[in-house]
Formats: C-alpha cells, structure tokens, sequence
C-alpha cells in the first residue's frame, strides 16, 4: 500500500446555462414587461390587471428594507399621526370655551369693582330689591324644582353681592344680639323666615355647616360675605340646635383660621347666635369652641362677654345640663388667671349666675346638694361651691338631712362651709342662720361630735368642727 495520500475532489455538476433564466422568469412571471410595450396607455394597459397582493408584497418588502436602513444609519424616528380633523375640531372649541370663560371672569370681575358700597350695612339692606330676590328664586324653582338647598344658596349669593360695606366689624360690636336680623326689612326678613322653613331640618343642618365653611373662605379671600351672616343668624334663630350639632368639626374649622382674627372673631359669633335662644346650646358652644381661645388676646373679652350674656337672659330657663357638664363650665370659668380685672368680674358675676341657675333647675335640689358637696375639692373657688350649698339648703329643707348623711366622712368639709357661713354677711346667709332648721342640724352634729370622739380613731377636721360650734 502506498503511504501517499491521494485528493478526492467532488466534481461540480455544470450549470445549466438556462437555470437562472428559467428562475426569474418563474419569479417575474405575474408582472408584464414595460419594454414589450410601446405607448403609456399600452403601459398602463399592462399594469391595470396586476394583482393587488402582488404590488402590496413588494411594498410591504421596500417599506421594511428602508426601516432597516434607517436603524441601522441611526436615522429612525417616531411616527407620530397627526391628529384627525374630528380632533383638531375639539381643540379649537376648547380654546374657543376657555377664551369665553376667561371674558366672563374678567367682565365679571369689573362688574363687582364698578358696583358701589355702602357706607353701613343698614344702608345696604335699605337698597335691598326683594322683587329681584323673589324673581331670581322663581329662576332656581324653575331650573331645580323643589331644590331646597339651592333655593337656600340663592339668596345667600344675592345677599352677599348686594350687600357691598366698606368696613363690618366681625362680631358687631356695640349693637344688639340680635344684630344684623333686626333691622332686615320686613318684606326681606319675612322671605328669607318662609325659605329656611320650608327647607326643612336636615338641609338647614347641612347648609348651615356648609355656609360657616364658605364665611370662613370668602372672608379669607376678601369677598362678599355678609349673606352668609344673615343666613347663618336666621337659621340659628330658627333652630338653635344646629349650632351645637358638629362641634367637633367645627372647632377643626375653627383651628384653620385661629391665626385670622376677623375670621375666628365671625366663627365664634356665628356658632353662638343658637345660644341667645337656647342657653343649653350657647353653654356647649362656649366650653367646646369658644374656651380654647379664651387666652389670645383678640378674643378673650367676647369670649369672657358672651357667656355671661347668655346666662344673664331668660333666668326663667332652666338649664338642662349634666352634674359633669355644669362642674366642667364652672372650673373653665373659675381657672381663668389671665383675665384683666374687668373680664374677671364678668367671670364671677357669670360663675354666681351658673351655679345659680343650676341649682334652681335641678328636679331635685337634695341631689344637686350632695353633687356640689362632694366636689368642693375640685373648683379653684370654693366659696362659688358654698354659694350653691347655700342656696340648695334655703330651697330645699330635704338638703338638711343630706348634709347630715354626708358629716361623719366629711366632717372638715362642713367646718369650713360653717366657718364660711359664719363669716359671711351676704342676704343668703342671713337668712339661712336665722333659719330653725339651720340651729337643729348644729344640735344634731354636735351629738355626733361627741361619738366620733370616743372613737379611737382620729377623724379630720373633729377639732375644727367643734370650734365653730361653739362659736355658733
């Protein structure tokens, strides 16, 4: 065998000469020749028969060898559609609205500039058109039949832009409580009574705590508002009960504005308009929004002004508030250090006129006697305690025994309410040391004196106790 490696080559078939020839004629087949026609209509003739698919492939295949020519030179971009003539349309009337509002804003604002003010506010309800009032309502029925809350918000609105002043101080200072619903116009007061009525309680309620939001923004804004007030006065004087009803929300709107005087100073006053005719209500409000704020400066004396003014009126009322509710108010009124000496007289005056009050609307004047007595420890004032024990035992001869019950585990506490009585020359003690009944309860705790001073047990305050009795 030879070593010698030997090359084996696969001979090439030959071509065929008419291969190539035969394959693009193959290929080509379906399209006809421009060169076998010999005019432009002959040529048009030729292509007016081609297939569509046949055209739309070799489009198709130009149309992505260009894409990836452009991606591959870096030369690819977004193809964005224009925007369809339907939407070009909806563009220009967009612009068109906005254009048309912007004018009305504008021709509105101009309005509002060239109308005058008033120098008053009674000047401004003088000039007051009801007919024009009567006949914008008529407009709002007709567009929301029996729509109660439009109705309501209709005449704020009107009031608001008619009522132009130059300068209201928030709480009307120096007029009457019943200020600015007093000197409405009949014909306008009567209105506005009718609206709120027929509105029925639940929208008063929602648009009364609606329209304390809308003061306090409008007036933060420097707009009109003195319709806001009117409004909030006249349902506070239909149903006072409104103004007590969201205090917690309230006292949050209350915060938001704290730093804006003017706005607090007309929150306060809104949400105290129910007090002048329920002073249940006008006792809520105070301790809840009103007593926060007792310490700044801008509010204090219409804070310290307000409760003594709801508890200086219809003494006739009894109050009905809770033993917590009324030990709470008290100790609000007796813990204020900060008050100047005027503001401090009105404290107490208002404090003597609570505990008063109080204890002349219990059903029951014994069980008053025995809440005060237990308490006494807790007022910073004890002697407005004494002044309520006082008049519990001048009303009621029950209260004597209550007493009597309550000496052998509180026996300090009566030497110091005797040692208060004896000192005391007010027309209440007079009286009472002059009473029987008084001279009979010394006798009776004198005896039990003398047993708890058997016992071995050292009792508080049995020395003191023995020594006003026998100054007694």
């Amino acid at each position: 065998m030879s070593d010698e490696w030997e090359v084996v080559s696969k001979q090439k078939k030959p071509r065929k000469p008419g291969a190539d020839k035969n394959k693009a004629a193959a290929s080509n087949a379906g399209i006809p020749k421009i060169e076998d026609a010999d005019t432009m209509d002959q040529i048009l003739s030729l292509y007016a028969n081609v297939k569509d698919d046949v055209l739309l492939d070799r489009g198709q295949a130009n149309k992505e060898n260009k894409n990836q020519q452009n991606l591959a030179n870096g030369k690819q971009h977004d193809r964005r559609k224009s925007p369809s003539r339907v939407q070009q349309q909806q563009q220009q009337q967009q612009q068109q609205n906005k254009a048309r509002q912007r004018q009305e804003m504008e021709k509105k604002h101009q309005q509002q500039q060239a109308k005058p003010k008033f120098k008053d506010l009674e000047a401004a309800l003088k000039a007051v058109v009801v007919s024009d009032l009567r006949a914008n309502l008529w407009a709002v029925n007709e567009n929301f039949k029996d729509n109660h809350l439009m109705m309501l918000k209709a005449i704020t609105a009107f009031l608001n832009e008619q009522l132009r002043v130059d300068s209201v101080d928030p709480i009307f200072a120096d007029k009457p409580q019943s200020y600015p619903y007093s000197v409405i116009p009949r014909e306008l007061q009567e209105l506005i009574d009718e609206t709120v009525a027929d509105a029925g309680e639940q929208n008063v309620q929602y648009f009364y705590d609606l329209s304390l939001s809308n003061l306090a923004s409008d007036m933060n804004r420097n707009q009109p508002h003195l319709g806001h007030k009117i409004m909030l006065q006249a349902m506070a004087q239909s149903n006072p009960q409104i103004c007590a009803n969201n205090l917690a929300r309230n006292a949050i709107l209350r915060n938001s504005f704290q730093n804006r005087s003017n706005v607090g100073l007309s929150l306060l006053w809104a949400l105290g308009q129910g007090g002048f005719g329920d002073p249940d209500v006008g006792l809520k409000v105070w301790q809840d929004i009103m007593v926060p704020v007792i310490d700044l400066k801008t509010y204090s004396k219409y804070v310290v002004e307000y409760i003594h003014a709801i508890l200086s009126q219809h003494k006739s009322t009894n109050l009905e508030i809770s033993s917590s509710e009324f030990l709470t108010i008290l100790s609000s009124l007796t813990t204020q250090v900060k008050a100047s000496r005027d503001l401090a007289n009105l404290l107490e005056e208002a404090s003597k006129l609570l505990v008063e009050r109080y204890v002349f609307s219990a059903p029951k004047t014994s069980s008053t006697f025995t809440t005060l007595f237990k308490n006494i420890q807790f007022i910073a004032k004890s002697e407005l305690i004494y002044f309520g024990l006082i008049l519990c035992l001048t009303e009621d001869p029950e209260c004597w025994a209550a007493w009597r019950g309550l000496y052998r585990k509180n026996v300090q506490q009566t030497a110091e309410l005797l040692a208060y009585i004896e000192n005391s020359s007010t027309e209440s003690t007079q009286k009472l040391v002059g009473d029987r009944l008084f001279h009979q309860f010394l006798d009776d705790i004198q005896e039990i004196n003398v047993e708890l001073g058997q016992s071995k047990k050292k009792v508080e305050g049995l020395k003191a106790s023995s020594t006003v009795l026998q100054v007694s």
